[in-house]
This record gives C-alpha cells, structure tokens and sequence, in this order.
C-alpha cells in the first residue's frame, strides 16, 4: 500500500470593515443632533419680533389712509402793501370780516401778532406801550382783528409787508392800514390813497408823548373767475347713401 500526507491548515478570515469610516449610503433615519455645518433652512418657525439687520420691507404695514388729511389753503386773499421809503415807520394794520389772517414782511425783525376785538386802550405796538384811542367806528377797524407790529419805527427801508386773509363771508374783507401823520409814513400816505384805499382821520395814541394816525381802508375780494366757453356740440347720428 502506499501513503499520501500533506499539511493543512485555517484559512485567515477577512478584515471586518471599519464602521468608523463615512458611507456613500445614507443613514437608517435623520439624526437629531444638527450637523456641525450650518444649514441654509430656515428655523423652525418665523419669528413676529423683528430681526437684527435691516429689512427690504418696511417695518411697519402702510397705511390706507394718510394720517392728516391736507387741509385748504388757510388764505385765499392777500394784499402787498407798497415798499416803505422812508428810514423810519410807523404803522399798524387791521382787518374785518376775516375768520383767520396774517401779515409779513421780508424785515425778520418786524413780525406781527393778531389781536382780536380791536378798539380803544389796545396796544398798538409789541415794543411800545401805546394804546389806541379814538376807535369809535368801523373807519377804524373798530371790532376787527389788530395786526400789532413788533416794531413801533425801526423798520427798514423797502421791507415789504404782505397781508394775507381767509373771509369770513367767502368773498371779502376790509382792510385798513393806520400811518403816523408825520414824516415818517413809508408814503403810503401817497400810495394807497392811490390804489383805492380812504382816508379817516381823528385816530391817536397815549400816553405822552401823544401822536395821531391817519387811518386807510379799503375792500380786499377774490377775482371771479372767467366762463368757460360753452362745448361744441357734436354729431351722434350718421347715415351714408348708396352710389
């Protein structure tokens, strides 16, 4: 007989593979722990409160309606006196029939306050302590609104003053301008006679020393506005004939 012998031995298993290292396929389910990469998803919910950096939208919803409705033009009539030519001025300025007005001039130092009820013991300048007297009729203003200058003379050469006015009845106001009888009247003693304004006399200020006022009134209303023309009239009806 014959004997055939040879050496076996195990085979080596293969390594395990590494669980350690990243796999192409995705996982079982979503962690929930966040990756440490941050993420461009939004959070998990919006916040009303607002963010840090500025938004393109505004900040607070517009509204339909705007929060002051524009009110009309307050004045719809207006006067510009003539320049003043003299190197002093003295004067005052009243109006009737009005529910608002103003005066102003283009002197920042010379500014006037509205003084309702005008007449007698009123005081007729800001820096001045002169009263009026002699207001016994509507010649001079009597019952009107006073425009009290700031400056009883010291008012500079070509200031032009501009009175503006809302009617009371919607069409006119009566304004009267009051200049001292001497020198120092702008010459409007000349200027506004000149442009329709009358004279009144007999108006004067206390205490000493005393002075005297003329006093010019005149009607100021708006213009009317022209007619429009009538619109021409147009055909509606149209038939053509046959050749």
């Amino acid at each position: 007989m014959r004997s055939y012998c040879k050496t076996l031995s195990v085979a080596p298993s293969p390594p395990s593979p590494d669980t350690r290292s990243p796999t192409l396929s995705p996982t079982l389910g979503p962690t929930v722990a966040p990756s440490p990469v941050p993420t461009l998803s939004p959070t998990e919910r919006p916040t009303l409160t607002p963010t840090k950096r500025p938004t393109l939208t505004p900040t607070k919803s517009p509204t339909q309606v705007p929060t002051k409705a524009p009110s009309p033009d307050a004045f719809n009539l207006s006067y510009t006196f003539p320049k003043v030519t003299t190197s002093q001025f003295v004067h005052g300025l009243c109006v009737l029939g009005a529910s608002e007005a103003q005066a102003t001039s283009d002197d920042p130092q010379l500014t006037y306050t509205n003084i309702p009820n005008f007449g007698d013991d009123v005081q007729l300048w800001a820096n001045r302590g002169y009263k009026a007297l002699g207001i016994n009729n509507e010649d001079y203003c009597k019952g009107g609104t006073y425009l009290q200058p700031s400056l009883h003379k010291s008012v500079d050469v070509n200031t032009e003053i501009v009175f503006e006015a809302k009617p009371s009845n919607g069409q006119s106001v009566t304004l009267c301008a009051f200049v001292v009888t001497d020198w120092r009247d702008g010459q409007w003693d000349v200027e506004l006679p000149a442009d329709g304004f009358t004279l009144a006399t007999g108006m004067t200020w206390y205490p000493a020393p005393l002075g005297a006022m003329r006093s010019y009134c005149k009607t100021i209303s708006g213009s009317t506005p022209a007619p429009t023309a009538a619109p021409t009239p147009t055909r509606s009806l149209s038939y053509t004939f046959p050749k």
